[in-house]
């Protein structure tokens, strides 16, 4: 059997070579994708989109650019697909680059346009520009907007025909225009705790679990440029920025990186080259319902008007030298690395940070580089907890303010400064009431059970097919027995625990699920319960079978599918295999995604280190 499946690989990837001479020109001829990053130079003219982010609700306007542009006469039956969930409002008329004319047709999902040109050229302006329309339901994601130029024709001012290079755009939709952002905790597990009294009354109590959510707004790099004279125009090139967090599900994520020049994040409103002054420029983002931002400041200064007379022996002149002075902002980051384990309180309880631990990095005005690893924010000098107040409900900040002398005040007598903060919630106990009535054998009307979650499991989220695992989850229970006397169990663990039950749990299927604790002495009973989440997998691309490995195996597993669709049968990949299977983003399981597979395994079995993504990148795929 093994040497039948070993045949039948080999006939399997003899046929993918050959596909491969026959199918890897069809690659290039089509659209590329294009990373969230600026285009890379390319020898010949290149059409391409700023990735964005934008709420669903907005109107925003999708310009269109080009690198290395050519002289042209006409463009005529260029396409764009347009994403469900965006409506084209409308197209500029000209363009401004080629100083020609724009005329589109929106057909269904299709944007079909024309530039007509008389061979000039203008390289500062834009090809043109699109306005769109976010629908009010668009599901948050990240959509791809390619062009299709299969009827596409270009000819060029001297009247030969060109073939422009098209690459794929996306925009990153968020929540809602006008909704609240914030970075306070956002989703909750309510557990319940029943204590039953004799003869009729169950009191049961109400825990809730807060997942804290957060979002981060890290400056990676900052502009070249930090020090202008008045008059110079505002200059962000050579700034990085990204935002991380933890979302409403518990999951840590984290950005790529972004860059500050005509990023909608970056709010300059304040700059003004007008006077001489210090003006903040912000990165404030919004994701997930969660608000975060950062900031930078540069300086605006007076023109240099200090001279250096030197007067010869030889003759009589005077040399005039200007004195240039460049000023680096200096800067420093807070940097939440992980929030405490508690950030949800009942009045009367104290404040607790254990778990909670930040980081610090920045520059001092003479270029030298400051950084300090994750530290505990329990017991440190830098935590503000001042406006906590466990006596009554609310919402508080707790601040991280840092102050950073330079080493050697001789050299550099300068202090850095930056702060962050995060908020925790103080809440009236939970004191809800049923009047439902348990029939128990207690004699005495005291007599009640509790059952207490002391600490839920390490792992609370899982993924299709993971196994359930209760380990560092404890719990106990305690009350007054039927004669009046308290007890008061010591913790158990929740693992090979008979009286935990996990049969609601169902690791083959995404969902919520909830872990009961039961215990039942002398005929009270008490219960409590917590929930654990099951998620699809999300799966590589090029990945098919999820080893880690992109290689033979994925590439065949392509292939055999692509044999049952075009024999007309039905394939068996679910959505998330067929987006790990389109490697060149056009909708379809084929043999040119198999062909690329193989490529790229060929690649890195002779020592290349770059991913898959960054390799297709490379190769304008």
């Amino acid at each position: 059997m093994k040497t039948q499946t070993r045949k039948l690989l080999s006939v399997m990837l003899s046929f993918l070579m050959t596909l491969m001479c026959m199918t890897t020109a069809s690659v290039y001829a089509d659209y590329q994708a294009i990373p969230e990053q600026n285009p890379k130079s390319l020898n010949k003219m290149t059409f391409f989109m700023d990735n964005m982010q934008v709420s669903a609700g907005q109107d925003l306007q999708l310009d269109i650019k080009a690198i290395n542009p050519v002289a042209i006469n006409s463009l005529e039956n260029i396409i764009l697909t347009i994403p469900d969930g965006f409506e084209v409002t409308g197209m500029s008329d000209s363009s401004p680059m080629f100083n020609g004319s724009v005329e589109y047709i929106v057909s269904g999902n299709s944007l079909n346009f024309t530039i007509s040109s008389g061979g000039s050229l203008n390289e500062s302006g834009t090809v043109a520009t699109i306005n769109l329309h976010v629908s009010e339901n668009c599901t948050p994601q990240t959509y791809d907007f390619k062009w299709v130029t299969t009827a596409m024709s270009c000819t060029a001012s001297t009247g030969s025909r060109y073939s422009p290079t098209f690459l794929m755009g996306r925009i990153t939709v968020g929540g809602s225009a006008g909704t609240t952002q914030t970075t306070t905790p956002a989703t909750t597990q309510t557990t319940t705790t029943t204590t039953t009294t004799t003869p009729t009354t169950t009191t049961t109590t109400t825990t809730t679990t807060t997942v804290s959510t957060y979002l981060n707004v890290i400056i990676d790099s900052y502009p070249t440029k930090t020090a202008y004279t008045v008059g110079e125009e505002l200059d962000l090139s050579g700034g990085k920025f990204h935002s991380e967090g933890v979302d409403s599900y518990g999951r840590r994520f984290r950005s790529i990186h972004y860059f500050m020049s005509d990023d909608e994040n970056v709010d300059t409103s304040e700059f003004d080259n007008t006077k001489a002054g210090t003006y903040r420029i912000y990165i404030r983002v919004n994701y997930e319902n969660m608000y975060a931002e950062n900031y930078f400041e540069v300086t605006v200064n007076e023109p240099d008007t200090t001279t250096t007379e030197t007067t010869t022996t030889t003759e009589t002149s005077t040399t005039t030298t200007a004195t240039t002075t460049t000023t680096v902002s200096s800067y420093l980051n807070v940097i939440i690395d992980s929030y405490p384990t508690k950030t949800a309180y009942t009045v009367g309880e104290e404040l607790d940070l254990s778990g909670g631990t930040f980081s610090y990095e920045g520059m001092f005005s003479n270029g030298t580089g400051y950084g300090h690893k994750p530290v505990n924010m329990t017991e440190n000098e830098y935590i503000d907890t001042s406006e906590f107040d466990s006596s009554k409900t609310g919402t508080y900040r707790i601040y991280i303010r840092v102050s950073v002398d330079f080493f050697d005040k001789a050299l550099l007598d300068e202090t850095l400064y930056g702060e962050n903060y995060f908020e925790v919630t103080v809440n009236e106990p939970d004191t809800t009431t049923t009047t439902e009535s348990t029939t128990t054998t207690a004699t005495t009307a005291n007599a009640y059970i509790n059952v207490t979650i002391d600490s839920l499991p390490t792992k609370t989220a899982y993924i299709i097919g993971e196994e359930l695992d209760l380990s560092g989850g404890k719990w106990h229970s305690e009350g007054v027995k039927a004669d009046g006397t308290p007890f008061n169990s010591v913790p158990y663990d929740m693992i090979y625990n008979s009286r935990v039950d996990t049969s609601a749990f169902d690791n083959t299927k995404a969902g919520t699920y909830r872990i009961y604790l039961r215990e039942d002495i002398n005929g009270l009973y008490g219960e409590n319960f917590f929930d654990v989440t099951v998620s699809e997998p999300e799966i590589t691309l090029g990945d098919l079978n999820g080893d880690g490995l992109i290689d033979t195996v994925d590439a065949a597993a392509v292939l055999i599918e692509y044999a049952k669709l075009s024999t007309g049968n039905i394939g068996s990949f679910d959505e998330n295999h067929k987006k790990s299977a389109d490697l060149n983003k056009d909708g379809y399981t084929d043999s040119v995604d198999a062909s690329l597979i193989l490529m790229y395994y060929a690649y890195v079995s002779t020592s290349g280190t770059d991913t898959l993504e960054n390799w297709l990148f490379t190769h304008n795929i």
